[in-house]
């Protein structure tokens, strides 16, 4: 029988206080960075907001960073950013809080361990495993946004570190292409990409096709071993992604817009978590090898109508079917294992935008509905199998209040209940081992904001943040005994002055923390 834990645990209380931050840091005089502050509009939020009327902390990543070719993956964006730590194989972590959460590798196969930073591309939430790869190719991505602290009120589950929102380009009326092919000879990596946006009814129907094709070797020096021959190219890695978008703005339905979009991923070869015998660090001889397979197939419909002038509708459904595998390389055949994971996503997001031609209030209300099905299993060395079932529930809102030329205060709140059945076993030499992770919860997310302008540009921001992240349970190889452990919590606490910084095409707000 596994071992229960009764205590929850509570991550300490964090409090952030900006202290200075006056600078900018740009080739580019006041006036224009003013105006550059005042342009930039960030999304993961909820509702779209400039750069210097956004409370958290943000950093923005357009695409003149992104598509420059330099980076290979969004980890590589992401390690560029402030108060990020970007581990092999690993979700960020902000701000010093772990991205993996609680388990990682084996343990969140045992356990369906969740994540403490999430990935949105386009609004849809990405899978997560605890050994990260599907983030190759970057291409045709119109800007990142990296929020440090809770963003739970805003994202729901697997946000109570951060949040990292990835908003790709969308079809235009005007025709528009580019191709992009570039060669790295260290590694013999050829990278192609093409993009072509345009009319097929003219300012009716847009669409928008991109592609891109990574092809190569790593960094690593797989050892081949003679106990255990293969023809298998241990070091290559090849990853193809390709996107369709189609815009329908209807001339006969004013305020409506409809946006179908599809993405294929795939992803496989030496990618995943990379560890190095230390004896020669710079030889970089992989500790253990795996060929990881990563795929992904992802529709989104997302409907917009303006009601009036005060009132707006939006919608997004997706669905998302994902696999992730590896196989295993050993020195010796009967001590590789092949891990294979299945998993659909469904999600439905509604949200009521108000108060849009006011001057005084502005807000939005919304429900969402989220559900998971995930299927598990590895043969070989290491046998196991499992399934899964997530769902949750939640109706959350936000209020901005202009309570004079210089004060504004946003409230918001999320109410969320939370449901997961994760039933797992594994073959043990003293008999299968059987366990069953039954978690229901509803928690209430509060999130409250006091802002001040200082001037034209400058903001002073006071907020308090509740997040939260769910518990699960792991297998212990000591006691060979299933355990549990409880939700994680934290309330932030934060004041801060919001300034922009802009340098090689990132956009953040100037706020150190202490």
């Amino acid at each position: 029988m596994g071992i229960s834990g009764n205590n929850k645990r509570i991550l300490p209380l964090c409090i952030a206080a900006a202290l200075t931050g006056s600078n900018f840091y740009a080739h580019a005089d006041d006036a224009n960075l003013r105006q550059s502050m005042e342009k930039i509009v960030v999304v993961g939020e909820k509702t779209e907001r400039t750069l210097k009327d956004t409370a958290s902390s943000v950093t923005v990543l357009d695409a003149s960073i992104i598509d420059s070719g330099q980076l290979l993956s969004m980890s590589d964006a992401l390690s560029e950013v402030a108060n990020i730590v970007v581990l092999t194989g690993a979700v960020p972590d902000i701000r010093g809080v772990s991205g993996n959460g609680s388990a990682t590798g084996f343990n969140s196969f045992s356990g369906g361990a969740k994540a403490r930073v999430t990935t949105l591309v386009d609004g849809v939430s990405q899978p997560f495993v605890a050994d990260l790869t599907g983030d190759t190719g970057l291409w045709d991505i119109e800007q990142v946004e990296v929020y440090r602290g809770p963003q739970s009120t805003s994202n729901g589950r697997n946000s109570i570190a951060g949040a990292v929102y990835v908003k790709t380009k969308d079809p235009s009326f005007d025709w528009e292409g580019a191709l992009r092919v570039g060669y790295q000879n260290q590694d013999c990596l050829l990278d192609t990409a093409a993009v072509v946006s345009g009319p097929l009814i003219a300012d009716e129907l847009a669409f928008r096709l991109s592609s891109q094709l990574l092809d190569g070797d790593t960094y690593s020096n797989p050892p081949v071993f003679e106990s255990n021959p293969t023809n298998r190219n241990l070091n290559q890695l090849r990853t193809t992604n390709t996107q369709f978008k189609l815009l329908y703005q209807p001339k006969n339905l004013s305020g409506f817009s409809s946006q179908l979009s599809y993405q294929h991923y795939e992803e496989k070869g030496n990618t995943g978590r990379k560890y190095f015998a230390g004896s020669d660090p710079f030889a970089y001889e992989p500790l253990f090898q795996r060929i990881m397979d990563t795929k992904s197939e992802t529709t989104s419909l997302k409907l917009d109508y303006q009601i009036n002038a005060s009132l707006s509708l939006d919608m997004l459904v997706s669905y998302m079917d994902y696999q992730w595998g590896f196989e295993a390389y050993e020195m010796v055949a009967a001590r590789e294992s092949d891990v294979t994971m299945f998993e659909d996503d469904l999600s439905i997001d509604t949200k009521l935008n108000f108060g849009l031609s006011s001057d005084f209030y502005r807000g939005f209300v919304g429900v969402v509905h989220y559900q998971r099905d995930q299927t598990f299993n590895s043969r070989g060395a290491t046998i196991y199998d499992g399934e899964d079932t997530s769902k949750s529930k939640a109706i959350y809102g936000e209020t901005s209040i202009n309570v004079s030329n210089a004060w504004t205060v946003i409230g918001g709140v999320r109410v969320e209940r939370e449901q997961q059945q994760r039933d797992f076993i594994m073959q043990q030499q003293n008999g299968p081992l059987n366990a069953t992770l039954d978690n229901s919860k509803t928690f209430v997310l509060p999130k409250l904001v006091i802002q001040y302008d200082l001037s034209d540009t400058t903001k002073v921001s006071l907020s308090a943040r509740r997040g939260y992240n769910a518990g699960g349970g792991a297998v212990s190889f000591v006691t060979n005994e299933y355990y549990y452990y409880d939700a994680e919590s934290v309330n932030t606490y934060e004041l801060s002055r919001s300034q922009c910084v802009q340098q090689r095409g990132r956009q953040r707000k100037r706020q150190p923390v202490l």
